[in-house]
């Protein structure tokens, strides 16, 4: 099967991953909340599920194995946690200028607005290294987390049943850890682990069924009932598997669309500089938002435009690279 690689990556993967962080800037330059901007629903409906579970189907299992707890750490303290570190202080400094000197603990356990995705991530890969230590066979916690999933997104669109889970601990963990999402980063570790699961599924069957569970999810999230809730929690995690399993088969596919391509060239881009711009890109929204009133869009693209020209010049230089962008 042939793959398209540059520098030995799988360049599907990166164009998956720039296409995934793309919506992620659309869905949080669009205004309004979910109920009131439809288009910002369906992109929260499956982008950070599906990241994640590309995440997962990225881990090396066999490496996580054998690896130490101290050498885990020190692989992701400059991929990951230094990264997130300086970008917790620059968005607390400009968010919060009053109080980040009184609440320091609180902006790393109550990190701002998008940052929550890598304590998630750094919880999920942790968890599956002591899941592995101890034997637990990862076909086990999917199985488990299926249920425990479908529970979570319940809670998650049923602000009756949420108002009631008043410990402050669940508050930070639901909020820091995001354990509904658990699943998806799990599931990618099963499938790469069995991959000929999907091998003879087509692509326009997943599509066409994702897309029909989509719909059904967007109909079920904006009627106001107790029943569309239990089954908006069930059509979500259905939609995203589909998804998922559409995501492998474009990745171990030998598809060329998007590689012969400029735009496939910029969505590969994209993919390869996720972490600095799912890190970095709300500052230029929030300088928009601050500093201009109207022409919030064009102002917004603008400053987008420019901001995607500075991580490309950051990328040419150690410091940056290796502190802001988590590039080694």
């Amino acid at each position: 099967m042939v793959k398209q690689t540059y520098l030995n990556r799988n360049i599907n993967i990166d164009i998956i991953k720039g296409l995934l962080i793309f919506l992620v800037v659309i869905g949080h330059v669009l205004l309004g909340s979910l109920k009131e901007n439809i288009i910002r629903y369906v992109i929260y409906s499956f982008h950070m599920p599906i990241f994640l579970f590309i995440s997962g189907y990225l881990v090396n299992t066999k490496a996580l194995k054998e690896s130490s707890l101290v050498l885990l750490f020190k692989k992701y303290l400059f991929r990951l946690i230094i990264p997130w570190v300086i970008a917790v202080f620059v968005y607390s400094l400009i968010e919060n200028r009053q109080d980040i000197f009184h609440n320091i603990f609180r902006i790393f356990y109550r990190p701002y607005y998008h940052l929550w995705y890598v304590p998630s991530i750094l919880a999920f890969v942790f968890s599956v290294f002591f899941l592995m230590k101890i034997k637990i066979k990862i076909e086990l916690v999917l199985i488990l987390f299926i249920p425990l999933t479908y529970i979570l997104n319940y809670i998650y669109v049923s602000p009756g049943v949420n108002k009631y889970i008043h410990s402050e601990l669940i508050s930070i963990l639901s909020y820091l850890f995001r354990p509904q999402y658990y699943l998806y980063f799990v599931l990618g570790i099963f499938i790469k682990k069995h991959l000929n699961v999907i091998g003879s599924v087509r692509f326009r069957y997943l599509i066409i069924a994702g897309g029909i569970f989509l719909l059904l999810n967007i109909f079920l999230f904006y009627v106001n009932d107790n029943l569309n809730k239990k089954l908006t929690a069930f059509t979500f995690i259905v939609q995203n598997i589909l998804f998922a399993l559409f995501a492998i088969k474009f990745i171990t596919g030998n598809s060329q669309y998007f590689v012969r391509k400029k735009i496939g060239v910029f969505i590969s881009w994209l993919g390869r500089e996720s972490l600095g711009v799912y890190l970095w890109h709300v500052l230029p929204i929030l300088l928009v938002k601050h500093i201009i009133i109207s022409n919030y869009y064009l102002f917004t693209t603008l400053s987008l435009i420019i901001f995607l020209i500075i991580i490309k010049l950051m990328d040419k230089y150690k410091f940056s690279r290796q502190y802001f962008l988590g590039k080694l």
